[in-house]
Protein backbone atom coordinates (compact mmCIF):
# COMPACT_ATOMS: atom_id res chain seq x y z
CA UNK A 1 0.00 0.00 0.00
CA UNK A 2 1.33 3.43 -0.75
CA UNK A 3 0.22 6.71 1.60
CA UNK A 4 0.75 9.96 0.05
CA UNK A 5 1.89 12.26 2.97
CA UNK A 6 2.07 14.89 1.11
CA UNK A 7 -2.23 14.83 -0.44
CA UNK A 8 -3.33 16.28 3.14
CA UNK A 9 -0.56 18.72 4.28
CA UNK A 10 -1.91 22.50 3.46
CA UNK A 11 0.44 24.86 1.89
CA UNK A 12 2.52 27.56 3.81
CA UNK A 13 1.34 30.59 4.03
CA UNK A 14 2.81 33.02 1.29
CA UNK A 15 5.08 35.16 3.53
CA UNK A 16 7.85 36.22 1.13
CA UNK A 17 6.19 34.38 -2.14
CA UNK A 18 5.66 37.53 -4.23
CA UNK A 19 9.70 38.06 -3.61
CA UNK A 20 10.18 34.63 -5.67
CA UNK A 21 7.69 35.40 -8.62
CA UNK A 22 10.65 36.89 -10.97
CA UNK A 23 12.27 33.35 -10.18
CA UNK A 24 9.33 31.38 -11.09
CA UNK A 25 8.50 33.60 -14.35
CA UNK A 26 12.36 33.19 -15.02
CA UNK A 27 11.57 29.00 -14.54
CA UNK A 28 8.53 28.54 -16.38
CA UNK A 29 9.44 30.86 -19.55
CA UNK A 30 12.50 28.73 -19.85
CA UNK A 31 9.95 26.08 -20.99
CA UNK A 32 6.93 27.37 -21.83
CA UNK A 33 5.72 31.37 -23.13
CA UNK A 34 3.76 32.39 -20.64
CA UNK A 35 1.32 35.41 -21.40
CA UNK A 36 -0.71 36.16 -18.55
CA UNK A 37 0.75 36.06 -14.54
CA UNK A 38 -1.64 36.39 -11.31
CA UNK A 39 -0.49 36.27 -7.86
CA UNK A 40 -3.14 34.94 -5.24
CA UNK A 41 -2.64 34.13 -1.46
CA UNK A 42 -0.79 31.07 -1.66
CA UNK A 43 -0.73 30.68 -5.53
CA UNK A 44 1.45 32.00 -8.55
CA UNK A 45 -0.75 31.05 -11.73
CA UNK A 46 0.81 31.72 -15.13
CA UNK A 47 -0.99 31.50 -18.43
CA UNK A 48 1.13 29.68 -21.08
CA UNK A 49 0.83 28.57 -24.64
CA UNK A 50 1.62 24.78 -24.82
CA UNK A 51 2.10 22.53 -27.54
CA UNK A 52 0.84 19.44 -26.22
CA UNK A 53 2.94 16.88 -28.09
CA UNK A 54 6.09 18.86 -26.19
CA UNK A 55 4.00 19.13 -22.70
CA UNK A 56 5.02 15.69 -21.11
CA UNK A 57 8.82 16.18 -21.40
CA UNK A 58 9.32 20.47 -20.90
CA UNK A 59 6.78 20.02 -17.57
CA UNK A 60 8.91 16.95 -16.55
CA UNK A 61 12.18 18.98 -16.71
CA UNK A 62 10.38 22.03 -15.11
CA UNK A 63 9.74 19.58 -12.11
CA UNK A 64 13.09 18.75 -11.82
CA UNK A 65 14.14 22.19 -11.97
CA UNK A 66 12.27 23.81 -9.48
CA UNK A 67 12.32 20.61 -6.87
CA UNK A 68 15.97 21.92 -5.33
CA UNK A 69 13.87 25.33 -5.34
CA UNK A 70 11.23 23.61 -3.07
CA UNK A 71 8.43 24.68 -6.04
CA UNK A 72 5.99 22.56 -6.85
CA UNK A 73 4.62 23.15 -10.18
CA UNK A 74 0.51 22.22 -11.20
CA UNK A 75 -0.64 21.82 -14.45
CA UNK A 76 -4.55 22.59 -15.64
CA UNK A 77 -6.44 23.03 -18.45
CA UNK A 78 -9.69 25.28 -17.79
CA UNK A 79 -11.41 26.94 -20.44
CA UNK A 80 -8.96 26.50 -23.37
CA UNK A 81 -5.77 27.52 -21.39
CA UNK A 82 -3.22 26.15 -19.93
CA UNK A 83 -2.48 27.28 -16.61
CA UNK A 84 0.69 26.66 -14.44
CA UNK A 85 -0.04 26.98 -10.47
CA UNK A 86 3.63 26.91 -8.24
CA UNK A 87 2.99 26.67 -4.70
CA UNK A 88 5.68 26.45 -2.21
CA UNK A 89 6.54 22.42 -0.92
CA UNK A 90 5.34 22.11 2.51
CA UNK A 91 8.31 21.61 5.41
CA UNK A 92 7.33 18.06 6.48
CA UNK A 93 9.28 16.36 9.12
CA UNK A 94 9.80 12.40 8.54
CA UNK A 95 10.23 9.64 11.16
CA UNK A 96 14.02 8.00 11.30
CA UNK A 97 14.58 4.56 9.23
CA UNK A 98 15.08 3.06 12.58
CA UNK A 99 11.96 3.66 12.90
CA UNK A 100 11.08 1.15 9.87
CA UNK A 101 13.92 -0.86 11.03
CA UNK A 102 12.55 -1.28 14.35
CA UNK A 103 8.99 -2.22 13.29
CA UNK A 104 10.06 -4.88 10.82
CA UNK A 105 12.38 -6.71 13.66
CA UNK A 106 8.80 -6.79 15.50
CA UNK A 107 7.46 -7.91 12.63
CA UNK A 108 9.49 -10.30 12.00
CA UNK A 109 8.64 -11.47 15.51
CA UNK A 110 5.23 -11.76 15.40
CA UNK A 111 4.56 -13.28 12.22
CA UNK A 112 6.98 -16.49 13.45
CA UNK A 113 4.53 -16.81 16.51
CA UNK A 114 2.16 -16.55 14.04
CA UNK A 115 3.74 -19.36 12.22
CA UNK A 116 4.50 -21.87 15.24
CA UNK A 117 0.61 -21.26 16.20
CA UNK A 118 -0.34 -22.45 12.44
CA UNK A 119 2.54 -25.17 12.80
CA UNK A 120 0.75 -26.69 16.20
CA UNK A 121 -2.59 -26.38 14.87
CA UNK A 122 -1.66 -28.95 11.96
CA UNK A 123 -2.68 -31.45 14.23
CA UNK A 124 -6.65 -30.07 14.54
CA UNK A 125 -7.44 -31.45 18.09
CA UNK A 126 -4.68 -28.64 19.67
CA UNK A 127 -7.42 -26.10 18.46
CA UNK A 128 -9.23 -27.03 21.34
CA UNK A 129 -6.19 -27.65 23.77
CA UNK A 130 -5.43 -24.71 25.46
CA UNK A 131 -2.21 -26.29 26.70
CA UNK A 132 -1.38 -26.38 23.54
CA UNK A 133 -0.90 -22.39 22.94
CA UNK A 134 2.56 -22.61 25.07
CA UNK A 135 4.11 -25.08 22.70
CA UNK A 136 4.58 -22.02 20.02
CA UNK A 137 7.47 -21.00 22.26
CA UNK A 138 9.27 -24.41 21.86
CA UNK A 139 12.30 -23.95 19.34
CA UNK A 140 11.22 -26.43 16.96
CA UNK A 141 7.60 -25.01 16.38
CA UNK A 142 9.30 -21.13 16.29
CA UNK A 143 11.55 -22.84 13.49
CA UNK A 144 9.09 -24.67 11.45
CA UNK A 145 6.34 -21.11 12.03
CA UNK A 146 9.35 -19.28 10.45
CA UNK A 147 10.23 -21.32 7.31
CA UNK A 148 6.73 -22.08 6.16
CA UNK A 149 5.19 -18.86 7.22
CA UNK A 150 6.65 -15.81 8.50
CA UNK A 151 9.93 -15.54 5.70
CA UNK A 152 7.04 -16.44 2.95
CA UNK A 153 4.55 -13.50 4.02
CA UNK A 154 7.10 -11.18 4.90
CA UNK A 155 8.63 -12.45 1.52
CA UNK A 156 5.41 -11.73 -0.61
CA UNK A 157 4.48 -8.15 1.50
CA UNK A 158 8.36 -7.27 1.35
CA UNK A 159 8.41 -7.79 -2.68
CA UNK A 160 5.16 -5.78 -2.93
CA UNK A 161 6.03 -2.93 -1.27
CA UNK A 162 9.81 -2.42 -2.77
CA UNK A 163 8.10 -2.69 -6.28
CA UNK A 164 6.31 0.53 -4.98
CA UNK A 165 9.67 1.55 -3.47
CA UNK A 166 11.52 1.21 -6.82
CA UNK A 167 8.92 2.60 -9.03
CA UNK A 168 8.69 5.72 -7.25
CA UNK A 169 12.46 6.33 -7.09
CA UNK A 170 12.77 5.62 -11.24
CA UNK A 171 10.00 8.12 -11.61
CA UNK A 172 12.55 10.58 -9.66
CA UNK A 173 9.83 10.78 -6.59
CA UNK A 174 11.39 10.74 -2.94
CA UNK A 175 9.72 7.86 -1.27
CA UNK A 176 10.34 5.82 2.69
CA UNK A 177 11.26 2.15 3.08
CA UNK A 178 8.61 0.28 3.80
CA UNK A 179 6.66 0.37 7.31
CA UNK A 180 5.63 -3.06 8.47
CA UNK A 181 2.95 -3.26 10.43
CA UNK A 182 3.46 -5.95 13.72
CA UNK A 183 -0.06 -7.35 15.56
CA UNK A 184 0.33 -10.32 18.85
CA UNK A 185 -0.64 -13.38 17.08
CA UNK A 186 -4.06 -13.29 19.30
CA UNK A 187 -6.82 -12.51 16.90
CA UNK A 188 -8.43 -15.65 14.73
CA UNK A 189 -6.83 -16.43 12.48
CA UNK A 190 -2.89 -15.78 13.90
CA UNK A 191 -1.33 -13.43 11.04
CA UNK A 192 1.09 -11.49 13.54
CA UNK A 193 0.70 -8.48 10.86
CA UNK A 194 -1.51 -6.09 9.44
CA UNK A 195 0.49 -5.65 6.07
CA UNK A 196 3.18 -2.80 5.27
CA UNK A 197 3.38 0.90 3.05
CA UNK A 198 5.40 3.24 2.11
CA UNK A 199 5.33 6.96 2.49
CA UNK A 200 5.16 8.96 -0.86
CA UNK A 201 6.96 12.33 0.34
CA UNK A 202 6.22 13.89 -2.63
CA UNK A 203 3.40 14.95 -5.18
CA UNK A 204 3.33 12.37 -7.89
CA UNK A 205 4.27 13.85 -11.37
CA UNK A 206 1.98 12.67 -13.78
CA UNK A 207 -0.58 9.76 -14.58
CA UNK A 208 2.13 7.21 -15.93
CA UNK A 209 4.07 7.54 -12.55
CA UNK A 210 0.77 6.95 -10.61
CA UNK A 211 -0.13 4.19 -12.61
CA UNK A 212 3.53 2.63 -12.36
CA UNK A 213 3.68 3.59 -8.51
CA UNK A 214 0.33 1.72 -8.18
CA UNK A 215 0.60 -1.18 -10.49
CA UNK A 216 3.55 -2.17 -9.63
CA UNK A 217 3.30 -3.53 -6.41
CA UNK A 218 0.33 -5.54 -6.54
CA UNK A 219 1.73 -7.43 -9.26
CA UNK A 220 5.12 -8.24 -7.87
CA UNK A 221 3.66 -9.24 -4.69
CA UNK A 222 1.14 -11.89 -6.70
CA UNK A 223 3.85 -12.88 -8.52
CA UNK A 224 5.57 -14.11 -5.13
CA UNK A 225 2.47 -15.54 -3.85
CA UNK A 226 1.88 -17.72 -6.74
CA UNK A 227 4.71 -20.63 -6.11
CA UNK A 228 4.42 -19.91 -2.58
CA UNK A 229 0.31 -21.34 -2.71
CA UNK A 230 1.14 -23.88 -5.45
CA UNK A 231 3.71 -25.87 -2.94
CA UNK A 232 1.50 -24.91 0.07
CA UNK A 233 -1.50 -27.02 -1.47
CA UNK A 234 0.81 -29.91 -2.14
CA UNK A 235 2.50 -29.89 1.38
CA UNK A 236 -1.60 -29.83 2.21
CA UNK A 237 -1.94 -32.51 0.54
CA UNK A 238 0.30 -34.41 2.66
CA UNK A 239 -1.40 -33.67 5.96
CA UNK A 240 -2.61 -36.56 7.90
CA UNK A 241 -5.92 -35.73 10.17
CA UNK A 242 -5.87 -38.03 12.93
CA UNK A 243 -8.76 -40.82 13.14
CA UNK A 244 -10.03 -39.89 15.86
CA UNK A 245 -10.67 -35.94 14.86
CA UNK A 246 -13.59 -37.16 12.24
CA UNK A 247 -15.71 -37.20 15.63
CA UNK A 248 -15.58 -32.76 16.13
CA UNK A 249 -18.22 -31.07 14.76
CA UNK A 250 -17.80 -27.43 13.97
CA UNK A 251 -15.51 -24.76 16.00
CA UNK A 252 -13.27 -24.99 12.44
CA UNK A 253 -11.98 -21.80 11.27
CA UNK A 254 -13.05 -21.69 7.15
CA UNK A 255 -11.02 -19.36 5.11
CA UNK A 256 -12.73 -18.64 1.65
CA UNK A 257 -11.31 -19.62 -1.80
CA UNK A 258 -10.94 -16.96 -4.26
CA UNK A 259 -11.83 -17.76 -7.70
CA UNK A 260 -7.76 -17.43 -8.40
CA UNK A 261 -7.05 -19.85 -5.25
CA UNK A 262 -9.67 -22.46 -6.00
CA UNK A 263 -8.21 -22.48 -9.77
CA UNK A 264 -4.86 -23.42 -8.51
CA UNK A 265 -6.29 -26.02 -6.38
CA UNK A 266 -7.61 -27.48 -9.00
CA UNK A 267 -5.13 -28.13 -11.04
CA UNK A 268 -3.16 -29.48 -8.47
CA UNK A 269 -6.25 -32.10 -8.07
CA UNK A 270 -6.37 -30.98 -4.23
CA UNK A 271 -9.52 -32.07 -2.54
CA UNK A 272 -11.84 -29.52 -0.69
CA UNK A 273 -12.39 -29.06 3.00
CA UNK A 274 -8.30 -29.72 3.72
CA UNK A 275 -6.65 -28.58 6.23
CA UNK A 276 -3.95 -25.68 4.89
CA UNK A 277 -0.24 -26.12 5.32
CA UNK A 278 0.94 -22.70 6.65
CA UNK A 279 2.68 -22.06 3.83
CA UNK A 280 -0.49 -22.53 1.58
CA UNK A 281 -2.17 -19.82 4.20
CA UNK A 282 0.61 -17.86 3.51
CA UNK A 283 0.01 -17.97 -0.05
CA UNK A 284 -3.48 -17.52 0.90
CA UNK A 285 -3.20 -14.06 2.83
CA UNK A 286 -0.76 -12.84 0.38
CA UNK A 287 -3.22 -13.39 -2.69
CA UNK A 288 -6.04 -12.04 -0.66
CA UNK A 289 -3.83 -9.12 0.56
CA UNK A 290 -3.17 -8.11 -3.21
CA UNK A 291 -6.85 -8.11 -3.93
CA UNK A 292 -7.38 -5.64 -0.82
CA UNK A 293 -4.85 -3.32 -2.15
CA UNK A 294 -6.70 -3.32 -5.99
CA UNK A 295 -9.81 -2.01 -4.37
CA UNK A 296 -10.51 1.22 -6.37
CA UNK A 297 -10.86 3.23 -2.92
CA UNK A 298 -8.78 6.45 -1.83
CA UNK A 299 -5.10 5.45 -0.65
CA UNK A 300 -5.11 2.32 -1.74
CA UNK A 301 -2.87 0.86 -4.93
CA UNK A 302 -6.21 0.56 -6.71
CA UNK A 303 -7.13 3.69 -5.92
CA UNK A 304 -4.08 4.88 -7.91
CA UNK A 305 -4.18 2.91 -10.77
CA UNK A 306 -8.55 3.89 -10.93
CA UNK A 307 -7.60 8.06 -10.48
CA UNK A 308 -4.54 7.57 -13.44
CA UNK A 309 -7.07 5.52 -15.79
CA UNK A 310 -10.37 7.06 -15.29
CA UNK A 311 -9.14 10.93 -13.95
CA UNK A 312 -11.84 12.38 -11.69
CA UNK A 313 -14.15 10.02 -12.47
CA UNK A 314 -12.46 7.72 -10.33
CA UNK A 315 -14.38 9.16 -7.56
CA UNK A 316 -17.04 6.87 -8.37
CA UNK A 317 -15.35 3.60 -8.18
CA UNK A 318 -14.02 4.86 -4.93
CA UNK A 319 -17.48 5.47 -3.68
CA UNK A 320 -18.73 2.33 -5.31
CA UNK A 321 -15.83 0.13 -3.59
CA UNK A 322 -16.95 1.62 -0.10
CA UNK A 323 -20.48 0.56 -0.62
CA UNK A 324 -19.34 -2.85 -1.05
CA UNK A 325 -17.40 -3.13 2.06
CA UNK A 326 -20.91 -1.99 3.67
CA UNK A 327 -22.63 -4.24 1.79
CA UNK A 328 -20.27 -7.39 2.40
CA UNK A 329 -20.28 -5.95 6.25
CA UNK A 330 -23.51 -7.80 6.56
CA UNK A 331 -21.89 -11.20 6.35
CA UNK A 332 -18.22 -10.60 7.44
CA UNK A 333 -18.02 -7.32 10.23
CA UNK A 334 -14.22 -7.37 9.00
CA UNK A 335 -15.03 -5.17 5.80
CA UNK A 336 -16.71 -2.41 7.81
CA UNK A 337 -13.57 -1.86 9.85
CA UNK A 338 -12.03 -2.40 6.61
CA UNK A 339 -14.25 0.32 5.30
CA UNK A 340 -13.79 2.83 8.19
CA UNK A 341 -10.52 2.95 6.96
CA UNK A 342 -10.60 3.78 3.47
CA UNK A 343 -12.71 6.64 4.70
CA UNK A 344 -10.42 7.59 7.48
CA UNK A 345 -7.40 7.83 4.83
CA UNK A 346 -9.81 9.67 2.00
CA UNK A 347 -12.01 8.32 -1.00
CA UNK A 348 -10.61 10.67 -3.24
CA UNK A 349 -7.13 10.23 -4.52
CA UNK A 350 -5.31 13.85 -5.30
CA UNK A 351 -4.49 14.16 -8.97
CA UNK A 352 -1.15 14.23 -10.32
CA UNK A 353 0.94 17.54 -10.39
CA UNK A 354 0.19 17.11 -14.67
CA UNK A 355 -3.58 15.12 -15.20
CA UNK A 356 -3.80 16.12 -19.07
CA UNK A 357 -1.01 13.86 -20.08
CA UNK A 358 -2.98 10.69 -21.52
CA UNK A 359 -1.65 7.25 -20.85
CA UNK A 360 -0.15 5.11 -23.46
CA UNK A 361 -1.99 1.72 -24.67
CA UNK A 362 0.44 -0.59 -23.05
CA UNK A 363 -0.58 1.12 -19.60
CA UNK A 364 -3.96 0.75 -20.08
CA UNK A 365 -3.53 -2.56 -20.24
CA UNK A 366 -1.90 -3.43 -17.65
CA UNK A 367 -4.59 -1.07 -15.45
CA UNK A 368 -7.38 -3.40 -17.36
CA UNK A 369 -4.68 -6.38 -16.10
CA UNK A 370 -4.96 -5.64 -12.36
CA UNK A 371 -8.94 -5.15 -12.83
CA UNK A 372 -8.61 -8.79 -13.44
CA UNK A 373 -6.37 -9.72 -10.79
CA UNK A 374 -9.16 -7.66 -8.54
CA UNK A 375 -11.49 -10.25 -9.69
CA UNK A 376 -9.82 -13.24 -9.31
CA UNK A 377 -8.64 -12.82 -6.19
CA UNK A 378 -11.44 -10.95 -4.35
CA UNK A 379 -12.71 -13.23 -1.31
CA UNK A 380 -16.82 -12.35 -0.43
CA UNK A 381 -16.13 -13.78 3.00
CA UNK A 382 -12.14 -14.66 3.94
CA UNK A 383 -13.24 -16.03 7.12
CA UNK A 384 -15.41 -17.78 8.90
CA UNK A 385 -15.94 -20.14 12.37
CA UNK A 386 -18.22 -22.86 11.80
CA UNK A 387 -19.93 -23.11 15.33
CA UNK A 388 -19.10 -26.30 17.55
CA UNK A 389 -22.12 -28.89 17.61
CA UNK A 390 -21.89 -31.39 20.36
CA UNK A 391 -23.07 -34.02 19.89
CA UNK A 392 -23.38 -37.59 22.41
CA UNK A 393 -24.55 -39.70 19.09
CA UNK A 394 -25.23 -43.20 19.45
CA UNK A 395 -26.54 -46.77 18.23
CA UNK A 396 -27.89 -49.88 19.15
CA UNK A 397 -26.09 -52.47 16.84
CA UNK A 398 -26.41 -56.23 16.50
CA UNK A 399 -23.13 -58.29 16.30
CA UNK A 400 -23.34 -58.04 12.72
CA UNK A 401 -22.91 -54.12 12.32
CA UNK A 402 -26.45 -53.86 11.29
CA UNK A 403 -28.04 -50.81 13.52
CA UNK A 404 -31.48 -52.45 15.75
CA UNK A 405 -34.96 -51.35 16.20
CA UNK A 406 -37.20 -54.56 16.28
CA UNK A 407 -37.45 -57.42 15.99
CA UNK A 408 -39.55 -60.85 16.82
CA UNK A 409 -37.86 -63.82 18.19
CA UNK A 410 -40.03 -66.98 18.63
CA UNK A 411 -38.50 -69.47 21.43
CA UNK A 412 -40.37 -73.18 22.82
CA UNK A 413 -39.96 -73.53 26.47
CA UNK A 414 -39.57 -76.53 28.37
CA UNK A 415 -42.16 -77.29 30.12
CA UNK A 416 -40.65 -78.88 33.23
CA UNK A 417 -37.12 -76.54 33.59
CA UNK A 418 -35.96 -73.09 33.49
CA UNK A 419 -34.20 -71.91 29.67
CA UNK A 420 -31.48 -69.41 29.96
CA UNK A 421 -31.72 -67.52 26.46
CA UNK A 422 -28.71 -64.46 25.10
CA UNK A 423 -29.60 -62.35 22.35
CA UNK A 424 -26.05 -60.32 21.73
CA UNK A 425 -25.95 -55.85 21.46
CA UNK A 426 -23.34 -53.47 20.74
CA UNK A 427 -23.50 -50.13 21.66
CA UNK A 428 -21.89 -48.17 19.71
CA UNK A 429 -20.71 -44.32 20.21
CA UNK A 430 -19.73 -41.74 17.63
CA UNK A 431 -20.67 -38.67 19.39
CA UNK A 432 -17.88 -35.79 19.82
CA UNK A 433 -17.64 -35.28 23.73
CA UNK A 434 -17.15 -37.34 26.34
CA UNK A 435 -21.23 -38.81 27.42
CA UNK A 436 -22.96 -40.53 29.90
CA UNK A 437 -24.90 -43.18 28.58
CA UNK A 438 -27.49 -45.40 30.35
CA UNK A 439 -28.79 -48.01 29.22
CA UNK A 440 -31.51 -49.93 31.08
CA UNK A 441 -34.57 -53.07 29.87
CA UNK A 442 -37.91 -53.09 30.60
CA UNK A 443 -40.39 -56.12 30.23
CA UNK A 444 -44.04 -55.94 29.24
CA UNK A 445 -44.89 -59.66 31.48
CA UNK A 446 -41.61 -60.66 34.48
CA UNK A 447 -43.90 -63.47 35.22
CA UNK A 448 -43.40 -65.18 31.84
CA UNK A 449 -39.25 -63.59 31.30
CA UNK A 450 -37.08 -62.40 33.41
CA UNK A 451 -34.25 -60.05 31.54
CA UNK A 452 -31.19 -58.42 32.43
CA UNK A 453 -28.14 -57.24 30.70
CA UNK A 454 -24.41 -58.06 31.16
CA UNK A 455 -21.63 -55.95 30.13
CA UNK A 456 -18.92 -57.16 27.78
CA UNK A 457 -19.44 -60.55 28.44
CA UNK A 458 -19.61 -60.47 32.29
CA UNK A 459 -22.91 -62.17 33.93
CA UNK A 460 -21.48 -61.06 37.22
CA UNK A 461 -22.28 -57.55 36.00
CA UNK A 462 -26.22 -58.60 35.21
CA UNK A 463 -28.17 -55.73 36.29
CA UNK A 464 -31.72 -54.12 34.64
CA UNK A 465 -29.60 -50.89 34.53
CA UNK A 466 -26.40 -49.74 33.82
CA UNK A 467 -24.90 -46.41 33.40
CA UNK A 468 -21.42 -46.42 31.18
CA UNK A 469 -19.29 -43.28 30.21
CA UNK A 470 -18.15 -43.17 26.33
CA UNK A 471 -16.21 -41.57 24.71
CA UNK A 472 -15.65 -41.29 20.70
CA UNK A 473 -15.68 -44.54 18.61
CA UNK A 474 -16.24 -46.45 21.67
CA UNK A 475 -18.26 -49.44 21.62
CA UNK A 476 -19.87 -51.82 24.44
CA UNK A 477 -20.80 -55.06 24.22
CA UNK A 478 -24.57 -56.16 25.48
CA UNK A 479 -25.82 -59.62 26.56
CA UNK A 480 -29.58 -59.25 26.95
CA UNK A 481 -30.04 -62.52 29.08
CA UNK A 482 -34.07 -63.96 29.35
CA UNK A 483 -34.49 -66.15 31.92
CA UNK A 484 -37.76 -68.32 31.20
CA UNK A 485 -39.89 -70.43 33.89
CA UNK A 486 -40.94 -73.69 32.41
CA UNK A 487 -44.27 -73.85 30.54
CA UNK A 488 -44.09 -70.61 30.07
CA UNK A 489 -46.80 -69.35 26.97
CA UNK A 490 -47.44 -65.68 26.07
CA UNK A 491 -46.02 -62.74 24.35
CA UNK A 492 -43.57 -60.47 26.07
CA UNK A 493 -41.93 -57.17 24.92
CA UNK A 494 -38.75 -56.68 26.12
CA UNK A 495 -37.87 -52.93 25.27
CA UNK A 496 -33.94 -52.07 25.77
CA UNK A 497 -33.23 -48.12 26.13
CA UNK A 498 -30.35 -46.39 25.60
CA UNK A 499 -30.20 -42.84 26.63
CA UNK A 500 -27.65 -39.74 27.03
CA UNK A 501 -28.13 -38.03 30.56
CA UNK A 502 -24.65 -36.01 30.38
CA UNK A 503 -24.93 -32.73 32.31
CA UNK A 504 -24.46 -29.25 30.24
CA UNK A 505 -25.65 -31.05 27.08
CA UNK A 506 -28.84 -28.95 26.04
CA UNK A 507 -29.59 -32.15 23.94
CA UNK A 508 -31.80 -35.42 25.07
CA UNK A 509 -31.04 -38.12 22.80
CA UNK A 510 -32.44 -41.52 23.45
CA UNK A 511 -32.52 -45.23 21.38
CA UNK A 512 -34.69 -48.20 21.79
CA UNK A 513 -34.75 -51.63 20.76
CA UNK A 514 -37.79 -53.44 21.14
CA UNK A 515 -37.86 -57.30 21.19
CA UNK A 516 -41.19 -59.12 20.38
CA UNK A 517 -40.77 -62.48 22.46
CA UNK A 518 -43.13 -64.97 21.53
CA UNK A 519 -43.38 -68.06 23.74
CA UNK A 520 -45.10 -71.40 23.16
CA UNK A 521 -45.03 -74.30 25.26
CA UNK A 522 -43.29 -77.38 23.77
CA UNK A 523 -45.45 -80.38 22.91
CA UNK A 524 -44.36 -83.82 24.20
CA UNK A 525 -42.92 -86.23 22.18
CA UNK A 526 -45.57 -88.92 20.33
CA UNK A 527 -45.29 -92.03 21.42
Amino acid sequence: MIMASWSNVPPPRPEGFSDDLEAVKGLVGKYFPIYEVRVEFNTISLYCNIEPDQLEDKFEALRMEMKPQNFIPILKYKGGEYILHVVKQPDMKFKSPYINIIMLLATIITTILAGSMLWIFLIPENAVNYQSYMEMFELANLAYGALFFALPLMAILGVHEMAHYYAAKKHGIAASLPFFIPIPPIFIPPLGTMGAFISIREPIPNKKALLDIGISGPIAGFLVAIPVTAIGLILSADIVVPADYTAVSGGTLMIGESIFFNMVRNLLFIPENIVLHPLAFAGWVGIFVTALNLLPAGQLDGGHIARALLGDKARYASYGAFGLMLILGLWYNGWIIFAMLIMMLGLRHPPPLNDITKLDGKRKALGAATALILVLCFVPIPFSIEPVQYDAGFHIVGVDGNMMDSHTITMFTSPSQWMNETETLRLSFDGNVEANITISITTTNADLVNATLWLNGDNSTASDSHTIIMEFQEEVDITLNMAIPPGANGTVTIRVFAQENTPGLESELRKELMISLDLREQSPPLN
